[in-house]
C-alpha cells in the first residue's frame, strides 16, 4: 500500500497556486520540513504536490512556518534534462491537508482558517500536465 502520513513545518515559501496548460487545472508545490523520529537535529525537507481544491486551499491558508499534516501518497516522475541526464523525483501527492495551529495574523484579511481537514477530490491526472 502506498500511503504516507506527515506533519511538519511548511518551508520558506509559501505554496502558489499555479494552472496545468490547456485544462487549467490548479496545481500547488511546496516543501515541508520535518524532524526525524530518534536523530536529534535532523531534518528532511518533503517536496508535496496538491491539486483542485486542496491547491487553493494551501495557497490561501500556508505560510512559512505553519504546522501542517499531509496525508498521501509517494509519486515519482522521471524525465531527461537538456544535457540528456535522467533525472527522477519522488513527492507526496496530497490527499488530504490540515493546518494544525491556529495563526492568523497573515491569513487574507485577518480571517480564522479553516479548522477542519481539506480532504481532496482525487481524479486522476496526467502527470504530464505538471506545470514545474
Amino acid at each position: 500500500m502506498n500511503r504516507v502520513e506527515i506533519v511538519g513545518r511548511i518551508g520558506r515559501e509559501a505554496p502558489e497556486v499555479r494552472f496545468t496548460p490547456g485544462v487549467g487545472t490548479p496545481v500547488s508545490a511546496f516543501q515541508v520540513a520535518v524532524a526525524r523520529p530518534r536523530a536529534k537535529d535532523k531534518t528532511d525537507w518533503i517536496e508535496v504536490v496538491t491539486w483542485r481544491g486542496a491547491a487553493e486551499y494551501a495557497a490561501n491558508y500556508g505560510r512559512p512556518g505553519r504546522l501542517i499534516e499531509v496525508s498521501g501518497y509517494l509519486t515519482t516522475n522521471s524525465w531527461e534534462d537538456k544535457e540528456g541526464h535522467k533525472r527522477t523525483k519522488t513527492f507526496i501527492t496530497a490527499e488530504d491537508i490540515k493546518y494544525l495551529d491556529k495563526s492568523t495574523g497573515d491569513l487574507p484579511n485577518n480571517s480564522p482558517a479553516p479548522s477542519e481537514e481539506y480532504n481532496n477530490d482525487m481524479t486522476p491526472i496526467d502527470d504530464g500536465d505538471i506545470p514545474f
